[in-house]
């Protein structure tokens, strides 16, 4: 018989690889020229979303924690 269940990271390899992503999409905020970003604040909203979301998931059963960040590299985009 298949086993049909579908293979995910563990939480914390799914929350190092945000943090990962995080540390990316920062660095080059930070090294742009023209950005006005208060970068302390920023860092502060990616840690106040790990802990409010938790291990909060979509119905797709991605970590909700992506889509701060999907909206963070967007913006910097």
């Amino acid at each position: 018989m298949a086993d049909n269940r579908i293979m995910r990271p563990s939480y914390d390899a799914e929350v190092k690889d945000c943090d990962r992503l995080f540390q990316t999409t920062f660095s080059l905020i930070k090294h742009q020229r023209g950005y006005v970003v208060d970068l302390p604040l920023l860092a502060r909203a990616y840690e106040t979303a790990k802990s409010c979301h938790g291990d909060t998931r979509r119905h797709s059963g991605v970590l909700y924690l992506r889509h701060p960040l999907a909206v963070m590299e967007e913006l910097a985009r």
